[in-house]
């Protein structure tokens, strides 16, 4: 019973970590040259050179080529954002291809 109560906070917890990290339109915003997304009232720097995907159910490979750094074994892949493009275009691409059921910065 102790297992399943521990497991079950710890769930709780990796949601709400994940949660804060999910970048939602009108949240990230640019000061000075370095880009933030605000959760919960607190503002947070984001890592523009890198951006976090997963596949829509029945895509393997996406419309627009990608910098694959890394996938992990539950699906979600570590792009490199291309040189040529803002952090913010770049999301927008990846949003107008359809080909994704998560993008997060």
């Amino acid at each position: 019973m102790k297992k399943q109560i521990f497991s079950l906070v710890g769930c709780l917890l990796l949601a709400q970590f994940s949660f804060a990290q999910i970048i939602n339109k009108g949240t990230l915003k640019k000061v000075e040259g370095v880009y933030y997304v605000e959760s919960y009232g607190k503002d947070y720097r984001v890592n523009s050179e890198v951006v976090t995907v997963k596949f829509k159910s029945g895509i393997s490979q996406s419309s627009i080529p990608l910098n694959i750094i890394r996938t992990n074994r539950l699906g979600y892949i570590f792009v490199a954002v291309p040189n040529t493009m803002d952090l913010v275009e770049f999301l927008y691409s990846l949003e107008n291809s359809n080909d994704f059921e998560v993008i997060e910065t």
